[in-house]
């Protein structure tokens, strides 16, 4: 599943009606941390590319709602969800320009599969050598 966070109902909405606009079927899931919208991970990679430039679009648009209901404080953090083996679901805070500068680069797709192998790795230590692997 492609996953799509989102910390406001506004722009959620947007990207939901977005979405089904363009014949997808989100499937939405609201935590503690944030508001998801799932979409199935075998998508035209030109059609993920267009869902990926909205949702960025979207994700400018929170950091606006935020700074509006914060003023004096700004937005100077960005989360990324990890999903251990056992199923437990935490979010790693890192500085919002740092995950700017990352998703300028690589894709949210790309991003999820390097968090998920550092997950990996940290869950399943293996001391081996890749080349041993």
């Amino acid at each position: 599943m492609l996953e799509y966070a989102f910390f406001d109902e506004a722009p959620e909405k947007l990207f939901v009606d977005f979405v089904r606009q363009l014949g997808c079927t989100p499937q939405q899931k609201v935590t503690e941390l944030e508001r998801l919208v799932m979409l199935p991970d075998d998508l035209d990679e030109a059609l993920v590319d267009e869902i990926e430039d909205k949702y960025d679009e979207l994700l400018e648009m929170s950091e606006e709602l935020i700074q509006q209901q914060n003023p004096s404080e700004g937005v100077h953090l960005a989360g990324i969800r990890l999903q251990l083996a056992n199923g437990q679901e935490l979010q790693a805070a890192i500085p919002a320009d740092l995950m700017s500068r990352v998703l300028s680069v690589i894709s949210t797709d790309e991003l999820a599969v390097l968090v998920d192998a550092i997950v990996l790795a940290v869950e399943t230590k293996d001391d081996r050598s890749l080349c041993q692997r």
